[in-house]
């Protein structure tokens, strides 16, 4: 609720994505195999454990947590991708394949928000939970400052400055 009343808090100052990706030698037999991973990551017929198992075996590195949001630039310090204006390049591009010697790079962008978008709830959870302890903790703070001053108004016990 807090989020749903607070919408203009939430607006992105950089640019996040939800995507998986693997790196794998240029030489693996596995490439046609990472590919096929890669693009139907988001089907249910392609199996988290099997995948997981795969890119452990095959993949030098590799993300398969779809759901996360992550910064754009994140990706980009993994994945050699050239990009001169990010919010064009995500509107563009979904699949994203790379040869750079020594190795393939697949990436599958899910789904992306672009800088001063509303940033999503699940992207901002943590943040959310942090405002709302803090809120509480002043509040608390405040009730505990006006019991005490009560409780010394009627004790007679305070002196004024």
């Amino acid at each position: 609720s807090y989020y749903d009343s607070h919408q203009n808090d939430f607006q992105l100052r950089e640019n996040i994505v939800q995507f998986a990706y693997i790196k794998i030698p240029l030489q693996s037999e596995e490439v046609e195999n990472a590919r096929a991973l890669i693009k139907n990551i988001n089907d249910t017929s392609v199996n988290r454990t099997i995948a997981e198992e795969f890119c452990q075996a095959q993949a030098v590195d590799y993300f398969l947590i779809t759901d996360q949001w992550v910064p754009f630039y994140e990706l980009l310090k993994s994945v050699p991708i050239e990009v001169f204006n990010q919010e064009i390049y995500l509107k563009n591009n979904r699949f994203i394949e790379i040869k750079d010697h020594p190795y393939w790079y697949f990436v599958n962008l899910i789904n992306f928000k672009i800088k001063e978008d509303v940033s999503p709830l699940a992207f901002e959870k943590d943040n959310i939970r942090n405002i709302i302890l803090n809120q509480r903790k002043l509040k608390l703070l405040e009730n505990l400052e006006d019991d005490i001053f009560e409780e010394s108004a009627k004790t007679k016990m305070f002196e004024i400055y």
